[in-house]
This record gives structure tokens, sequence and C-alpha cells, in this order.
């Protein structure tokens, strides 16, 4: 099965990694007509710091204390949330980082992250109806991650749809070149997608066997005897020898 090599640690670490190079992302400017957010207290952001270190370096207990701090002084923080949510997935309270994920979505629509993280995670809990939406979502977010380009080509062929599923593997290494990943399932997708689009032979065609030779008859005995023609009948019907 397509993405069933990656065991559940694996995953939620790639969706880690994947939000980490990320975490220097600056925000967007509010939009004409909006007013702009208004700076994190200092102790909101020392709590984010922290807790981002934390998350670096693998340390999720202490992480999640320092994010979940941040994100109560800081109503507004996309990245306490999003950092509590990974560490929560991580950790295996996947309840708690889908709340938390959820909830970084929504404070910015226009920041896919929350919603790579997310669909990762669901990815790997199995839930692939679910997970496969928040991919597709971060897509039309702008999501430029190779990763999630990954997770949705896996499920195109778990549905038996070889060309989403290709098409996916492709647009991953597009962006990504050097992710191992996304070049394996390719190739595997090319073989089986191969197999299935072709048709059985046919068996060959059976070859007429060669007739019987005749019976030979026993010396001296009468050769058979022709079949005597049919009477004619007359006109009136009276038959004629």
């Amino acid at each position: 099965m397509h993405g069933g090599t990656f065991p559940r640690f694996a995953l939620v670490a790639a969706a880690l990694a994947l939000v980490l190079c990320g975490c220097q992302k600056q925000p967007s400017s509010a939009p004409v007509g909006t007013t702009a957010a208004v700076p994190a207290a200092p102790a909101a952001a020392s709590r984010l710091e922290a807790g981002k270190r934390a998350a670096a370096a693998g340390d999720c207990a202490k992480a999640m204390d320092e994010l979940a701090e941040a994100a109560r002084l800081d109503d507004g923080s996309v990245e306490a949330r999003l950092y509590l949510g990974l560490c929560a997935a991580k950790t295996g309270d996947l309840a708690r980082a889908e709340n938390a994920l959820g909830e970084a979505a929504a404070r910015d629509p226009n920041d896919p992250r929350p919603l790579e993280a997310l669909g990762i995670a669901l990815y790997a809990a199995g839930r692939r109806d679910a997970a496969g939406q928040r991919l597709a979502e971060a897509v039309r977010r702008g999501s430029r991650s190779a990763q999630v380009q990954y997770y949705l080509g896996n499920l195109a062929m778990i549905a038996g749809d070889c060309r989403e599923g290709l098409t996916a593997y492709r647009k991953a290494m597009i962006l990504d070149p050097s992710y191992a990943p996304a070049v394996t399932e390719y190739k595997n997708a090319r073989v089986s997608c191969a197999r299935a689009e072709t048709p059985p032979a046919e068996p060959p065609a059976l070859k007429p066997g060669p007739k019987p030779a005749p019976k030979p008859q026993p010396q001296g005995a009468p050769a058979p005897a022709a079949a005597a023609p049919a009477p004619a009948q007359g006109a009136g019907g009276a038959t004629h020898p």
C-alpha cells in the first residue's frame, strides 16, 4: 500500500519538520480597510520563543506548557497554536492537535501551514478522508510543500486514481527534487498503473488435430455396399421401380 511503509511517529515528525522550515514566515500585511494585528505582549512573545526552542529541541512536554500560555496571552497568535498542535500530534494527542491546528488555521486564512500539519497528522492516524480535505485546502491556500503533494498522491493511489496520483507525485518532485519518498512512489505508481491498464493476453487459438486414419479392413471381407437409390415417385404419387 502506498505510504504504508512510514510508521506513525515518522509521519508526525515529518509534519513538525515541515512547519519548522517555515518558522520564520513573515505575517502577511493587513488587507485594505482592516486594522493591522496588534503586536503580541512581551510576555506572550517570550513564551512563544521558549516554546519554539523546546519544540525544535524535541522537548514537547516543555514546549506545550510554554505554547499554551503564549496562546492564552495572545488570542491572535497563529504560531503558538501551530507549534502547540504539532507537539500534541507528536505526543499522540490527536484531539488536542486537531483543536490547536484548527484554531491556527482559522486565525489566518492565508497561511497553509496549520492545514499542512493537520493533514499529515490525520493521515498518520488513518483518517484519510479528513486528511485529504485538509491537504487540499492547504494547496488552495498556496502550499508549496512537496510533502503535501506526496501525501495527496498516496491518497489518490489508495483510491485507485492513477492519473491524480502520478500528477501529485510529479508536483512533489518539481517542488523538491531531493524528496526521495516522492521519487520512489512515483516509480512504483507507474509500474502498478501500467499493469492495471494492460489487458490480459488472449489464449492462443487451438489448432485442429489430424483426422483419424481409416480403419483397415480384414483381408477377404466384402467392400461395404453402396446405398440403393430411393425409388422415384410419379406425378400421381405412384411409386415406380
